[in-house]
């Protein structure tokens, strides 16, 4: 755990430094709701999904979790498709394709 701090503090710094060099400074909110906000979803980002990947790697092990996290990109499209009514591009079809070809792949060769 101590080497996700190590990179989340480093990662904060960069994306704060990319923030202030290329976009003119770094937006705060000044609504405290919208603060709020900011910070639930950063921890929810930062904290949660790394404790509970670090949890599916000790359930399933880490072959396993790392065959379900090629996945992501594909759950990211459909959900976007069903919920925020995106469209779907021929690339990103054939994108699609190729992950869940790759996972499989993966799934009958370990």
């Amino acid at each position: 755990m101590q080497q996700t701090l190590y990179i989340s503090f480093f990662g904060a710094i960069t994306g704060f430094l990319y923030a202030s060099i290329f976009n003119n400074g770094l937006f705060i909110p000044n609504n405290p709701g919208e603060l709020g906000w900011l910070f639930l979803y950063s921890f929810y980002l930062t904290f949660l999904c790394t404790y509970l990947l670090q949890r599916a790697i000790g359930k399933i092990g880490p072959r396993k979790t790392a065959m379900l996290s090629t996945l992501e990109p594909v759950v990211s499209i459909f959900v976007g498709l069903i919920f925020l009514s995106e469209s779907m591009t021929f690339i990103q079809g054939i994108a699609v394709i190729l992950i869940i070809g790759s996972g499989l792949l993966l799934t009958f060769t370990i």
